[in-house]
């Protein structure tokens, strides 16, 4: 029995052989006084790493101080700003090694 696969798919296992992520999203820090901010993402699960990168002018490594995956949600503890701060990031879930 063969099974065709959509050219969607095939770009998709393409990419994944070749090392490349599909599944980059963004996301803003809510504005002071907060501290924290949770995000709903599907992907994410208790054991995920959540990889953030500054996208906005305004947006630093500093200012995350620690990101908490849950299930289907992630919560990112932050310094508190005035500015919006907006992240580019990744869900890796897996095993660890």
């Amino acid at each position: 029995m063969r099974t065709d696969i959509t050219p969607e798919v095939r770009r998709e296992l393409d990419d994944l052989r070749a090392g490349r992520v599909r599944t980059v999203r963004e996301f803003s820090l809510d504005v002071a006084p907060a501290t924290s901010t949770t995000f709903q993402d599907r992907l994410c699960s208790s054991s995920s790493v959540v990889i953030p990168v500054p996208y906005s002018a305004d947006a630093i490594p500093e200012a995350i101080r620690r990101v908490v995956p849950g299930n289907a949600e992630f919560t990112v503890h932050h310094t508190s700003s005035a500015n919006t701060r907006t992240y580019r990031y990744t869900v890796q879930t897996g095993n660890a090694l």
